[in-house]
């Protein structure tokens, strides 16, 4: 069942696996663990020795495909982990390939994780861009984006006058609170701002 018979089990001992459980038999044949996904792992240069190990590669979605298309972006021989990392963290080359198009080198996959993590994502590229805020360094985004600063605050913020504020001024201003509606009321109230 599941394409876990004697041609996976084979195969596993060819390459120096421990030998399977039949518990582990059928948590590789639940998590799509083939004789073609070990196979295609050897091929990529990965001999995991364990087959929970394999069972956790393919449970959080580490796919050939996906190792084909990191290795074509440049990402070869990446630790099983770290693998397992990016995948969870949603960093697939999709993601990349939309902030190489927008402009921004081939980043560390650590700075890669980051982005993702904190919710920088190609359209926020495009938005700021739009609004004069182009080619940011990735510190500058992560933190602006940590810091509240969204292209509507920029954009209130220049319909009250204010263009062109540098980076490190719109995260303070976010930080304290200031916004356009502020800006706005304590001008109404009589305040030269």
């Amino acid at each position: 069942m599941s394409d876990t018979g004697f041609a996976l089990i084979n195969e596993l001992k060819n390459d120096g696996y421990e030998r399977p459980t039949l518990t582990q038999l059928v948590d590789m044949g639940n998590h799509g663990v083939s004789v073609d996904y070990v196979q295609g792992l050897k091929s990529y240069g990965y001999q995991l020795k364990t087959v929970d190990y394999l069972v956790k590669m393919r449970d959080h979605g580490v796919t050939l495909k996906f190792i084909g298309e990191m290795n074509a972006l440049g990402y070869k021989n990446l630790e099983p982990e770290g693998l397992i990392r990016i995948r969870d963290h949603g960093v697939t080359p999709d993601f990349i390939n939309e902030f190489v198009a927008a402009g921004y080198p081939q980043l560390s996959l650590d700075e890669w994780v980051t982005l993702r993590d904190h919710g920088v994502n190609p359209k926020y590229i495009k938005e700021l861009d739009a609004l004069g805020y182009s080619r940011l360094p990735v510190d500058g985004l992560r933190e602006m984006r940590d810091h509240g600063v969204t292209p509507e605050f920029i954009k209130d913020l220049r319909q009250l006058g204010y263009n062109k504020v540098p980076v490190d001024q719109l995260v303070k201003l976010r930080d304290h609170g200031v916004t356009g509606p502020y800006i706005q009321k304590m001008r109404d109230a009589g305040t030269r701002i």
